[in-house]
């Protein structure tokens, strides 16, 4: 049996540099989904009506937490014109290094 102490991190993944990068991403997914919302012309509790979630998921998602793949992979299926590509930028550089 493995102990809390035996577990181990990936190195790199717990570094300020990784925090700032994965924060950075997820506020750019939101502004991306806020971006969609408004192209659509909905406000926020009819687009989530739409996806068939709540308000205040879309507003979490729209402030860069609680996003989900689930919810990004909804929205690009949802609406005919959003690709996964609009909703999820590039990682530059490699992760972790």
């Amino acid at each position: 049996m493995t102990s809390r102490s035996e577990v181990r991190a990936e190195p790199g993944i717990f570094d300020v540099n990784h925090a700032v990068r994965r924060t950075d991403f997820l506020i750019e997914v939101g502004h991306r989904i806020r971006k969609v919302r408004e192209v659509t012309g909905l406000g926020q509790a009819s687009f989530a009506h739409r996806l068939g979630v709540s308000q205040s998921t879309i507003s979490h998602a729209e402030g860069g937490s609680a996003i989900t793949l689930y919810l990004v992979a909804l929205i690009a299926q949802t609406f005919d014109d959003v690709d996964l590509n609009d909703l999820v930028p590039l990682i530059e550089g490699k992760v972790g290094a």
